[in-house]
């Protein structure tokens, strides 16, 4: 497989994101960028409408896309992402919405994909929170109810929204959500040592969370991608760690879709920690599943895809 074309500066003369500015002229990077990511939906039939924008998060420019069904209108989704991902990798999921009558609206978080800032790194969990929230202001007339669909850390800022962020959403949909990574204390020591002195630490690129080969290949050339996680990144999930600890018990409605065979987040104390402090919780376990559960092979993904489906359905 060749190397994907580099996208990396394609948001940068797109306009502030507005519904209001339909419809847009494609250039043909962002055209080239579609067809490659396979978010050309309006020639799956599954879209009617395309916009795309920026949306401004503190010192960060957000990459913001919009899809809007062919199918009745029944609400919107807000989906985010994991680290290391980005929109352009999601269009299995943004597929399955579409189909089920939902506006998609998606943007890449701070330091990923066509987004600003450090690649791969945050200084704080709550810029993650921060950019979703933007993206909600200027997608305020995307049609209610609103659900959250967060893969990994997208389920960690979608936690954080959900415990102390505004507006409310009517569901929450949590795929693999990361609250601690795997090996956990022997990550912290890690990075407690070696944090002073090394300020990236080398990505495994064979791994990718996924029983498809086919995925883990385009991984690889994919150039939106990034070959190490930053040690800033890795402080700041520690930070979040402690903070999700300190959240109290509430109330609201949340869907925990896991693997069993996640071998990249501590899945077992994550659903223990996050079962404790929503009651009204609903769980999905996946027999078989890595982690990477929006691109698994098609037979775990479609389980994972069905469980979200009929959520959905029952809007």
């Amino acid at each position: 497989m060749t190397p994907s074309p580099s996208f990396a500066s394609l948001a940068n003369s797109w306009p502030a994101f507005s519904f209001a500015s339909h419809p847009q002229v494609l250039a043909a990077l962002h055209q080239q960028y579609l067809e490659y990511y396979q978010l050309t939906f309006d020639q799956q039939s599954l879209a009617r409408s395309y916009h795309f924008g920026q949306a401004q998060a503190g010192s960060f420019d957000i990459a913001v896309q919009v899809w809007q069904p062919v199918a009745k209108v029944k609400g919107s989704v807000f989906i985010v992402h994991g680290y290391w991902d980005h929109v352009g990798l999601y269009h299995h999921l943004i597929a399955e919405c579409l189909a089920a009558g939902f506006t998609v609206v998606a943007f890449d978080e701070p330091g990923h994909g066509l987004s600003t800032g450090e690649r791969a790194a945050i200084a704080s969990f709550e810029q993650y929170t921060d950019a979703l929230t933007a993206v909600m202001a200027v997608a305020n007339e995307a049609p209610q109810p609103w659900v959250g669909i967060g893969q990994s850390t997208g389920g960690a800022v979608l936690l954080r929204h959900f415990f102390s962020g505004e507006p409310p959403l009517a569901d929450t949909i949590l795929l693999a959500p990361l609250v601690r990574a795997s090996r956990w204390y022997w990550l912290v020591a890690g990075h407690t040592v070696l944090s002073p002195v090394l300020k990236k630490f080398p990505r495994d690129m064979k791994v990718c969370g996924s029983h498809d080969p086919a995925y883990a290949e385009f991984l690889r050339q994919d150039s939106l991608q990034y070959g190490y996680a930053s040690s800033l990144w890795v402080g700041a999930m520690r930070q979040w760690v402690r903070e999700f600890m300190a959240f109290s018990p509430k109330k609201g409605k949340m869907l925990y879709i896991q693997g069993d065979q996640d071998g990249t987040v501590d899945w077992r104390f994550n659903l223990a920690a996050v079962q404790a402090r929503v009651p009204e919780l609903t769980i999905s376990l996946l027999e078989g599943a890595y982690h990477n559960l929006v691109n698994e092979a098609e037979s775990f993904r479609q389980q994972a895809l069905t469980a979200l489906r009929q959520r959905l359905n029952a809007m």
